[in-house]
């Protein structure tokens, strides 16, 4: 099984942004919902068992064989207000759509929800408040809401990031705070539970704050951390090293921590079918060292970890501006073991920047972003064709597969495009406003 974990940077504070929820249409709140429960530690499950796991809960929904995905969409209207909608669809492929009649709206502007697939359940998680919001998803696609779980106890003042990082077993998910991570929360989907925390003891380094991106693996689970300075001060300016932190999920203990020069910056987390997690910069934050200088910005490197390794491995450096033709590139993403895509930045799509340099930050809002595609290896990567630039790209991995979201340009809708391995984009679904999440549920 392929999988990515991404950590999706937002500027000036932000990050991933889910949310509580209320109900419209079909879906129905339950007077009956469980509250969280004490859940004792116990030895979890591998992540494949869920596939296979009795959903007990709901019969029909289990022994039905039909496909069924969760799709968040975000729709703006024309007086700047957005609106986040949870519902189901049958298939994501070529020539499907989907409209909002029988959608649930989510109550805070940006909510992609999660979850995994053998699980009738689909989560949302607060930015502006410790909870996460489980939803049941019934036999006929429709949802129901169901327990919410707070952490406010372990002094959690949100639980955004919950979504960032797919389930270790069906009892056992991790998140930290992206922004303020001095722990690693240890929580249960099934009981909605606590079940503990992981310290991560870090320290600032001058006025540069740490971040944290999480990845795992069957046997590791790793935090790799970054630092940047602080919003309120300059955030162009990145530390000179990350820190790779190795937890064994077992016991959920640190076994290791290893300093790393090579590059100063990862968000994004791409995992190949053998365990091979690569990691590299924001794309967002490419552009700054060509247009501020060199003591700006984020070192244009990716790395790998390889499987049973605890650190990144000696002598695998790729420079990606040097493979992008010497164009600012991030986000390397792979569509296949040996195909990937990077999002890369194209300096004449934009308005050029004036002799001071005092546009650059409205220079980096417009749409100066191409796919190109790269076997992986080869001398040099190529840009896709058929494409229209863009500002920002989710990007999703469902059913094995690689899929970004494209935005209509008068931004009412979007289409959902294959990263093909061939290194095309294919279209799939279509429906209104921005999708922000997808995954499949059945």
């Amino acid at each position: 099984m392929r999988n990515v974990s991404i950590a999706i940077v937002l500027v000036l504070g932000g990050g991933l942004a889910c949310g509580s929820a209320k109900p419209l249409g079909l879906a129905q709140p339950r007077p009956d919902a469980p509250e969280p429960t004490a859940d004792p530690l116990q030895a979890s499950d591998p992540l494949a068992s869920l596939e296979t796991m009795a959903a007990s809960e709901d019969l029909a929904w289990q022994t039905s064989d039909e496909p069924l995905y969760a799709i968040t969409t975000r729709v703006s209207t024309a007086g700047g207000a957005s609106h986040v909608f949870l519902l189901t669809v049958p298939s994501i492929g070529s020539g499907t759509s989907f409209d909002l009649q029988r959608a649930v709206e989510l109550s805070e502007a940006d909510s992609p929800a999660f979850g995994v697939r053998g699980r009738p359940f689909a989560y949302t998680a607060s930015g502006s408040a410790p909870t996460v919001q489980r939803w049941r998803v019934l036999d006929d696609g429709s949802l129901e809401q169901d327990a919410v779980s707070s952490f406010a106890s372990i002094g959690m003042r949100r639980a955004d990031s919950a979504g960032a990082l797919s389930f270790y077993a069906r009892d056992k998910a991790y998140f930290c705070n992206r922004f303020d991570p001095s722990e690693i929360v240890i929580w249960n989907p099934e009981t909605m539970a606590i079940r503990g925390t992981i310290p991560l003891d870090l320290v600032l380094d001058g006025q540069m704050r740490p971040q944290v991106v999480l990845s795992q693996r069957a046997d590791r689970l790793f935090a790799v951390v970054s630092w940047q300075q602080a919003f309120a001060y300059d955030w162009t300016r990145f530390g000179d090293r990350v820190q790779i932190i190795a937890i064994d999920p077992s016991s959920d203990s640190v076994i290791g921590r290893v300093e790393e020069s090579r590059c100063n910056q990862f968000s994004w987390v791409s995992n190949a079918s053998d365990g091979t997690a690569y990691f590299s910069p924001a794309s967002y934050y490419a552009p700054l060292r060509s247009m501020l200088g060199e003591s700006i910005g984020v070192d244009s490197c990716a790395l790998r970890i390889l499987p049973g390794a605890d650190s990144f491995e000696p002598g695998y450096d790729v420079d990606l501006q040097s493979i992008t033709g010497g164009r600012p590139a991030g986000d390397f993403f792979l569509a296949s073991d040996t195909r990937a895509f990077l999002r890369v930045w194209h300096s004449e799509l934009v308005t050029p920047l004036d002799d001071g340099k005092s546009n650059w930050e409205a220079v980096m809002q417009e749409p100066g972003f191409l796919w190109w595609t790269w076997q992986v290896g080869a001398e040099q990567a190529e840009r896709v064709p058929d494409q229209r630039p863009s500002r920002e790209a989710q990007t999703f991995v469902v059913d094995d597969e690689s899929y970004t979201a494209t935005l209509s340009e008068d931004g009412s809708s979007t289409q959902l495009e294959q990263l093909d391995p061939q290194g095309l984009l294919r279209p799939g679904l279509r429906g209104p406003g921005q999708i922000i999440g997808v995954f499949r549920v059945r």
